[in-house]
């Protein structure tokens, strides 16, 4: 098991896009050591994460529009 320290906390927002999931994933490992052995994991997580909280904001942005689901 490999130890962890957190030196820095960071922190940024996103806007939800769907163009932003690369931005948000590239963000996010380089927050990491360099030669980090999770790099690819947290790329993983970071991009399924972003997808999740997209769709509710691309959501809201078609109803804002005037498209309504369920309508």
């Amino acid at each position: 098991m490999m130890a962890v320290t957190v030196t820095r906390a960071r922190q940024r927002e996103f806007p939800g896009l769907p163009e932003q999931i690369s931005a948000a994933r590239a963000w996010a490992v380089s927050c990491l050591p360099a030669g980090c052995p999770r790099a690819d994991d947290v790329a993983l997580v970071v991009s399924e994460l972003v997808t999740n909280a997209g769709r509710c904001a691309w959501c809201r942005l078609d109803w804002s529009a005037g498209t309504e689901a369920g309508r």
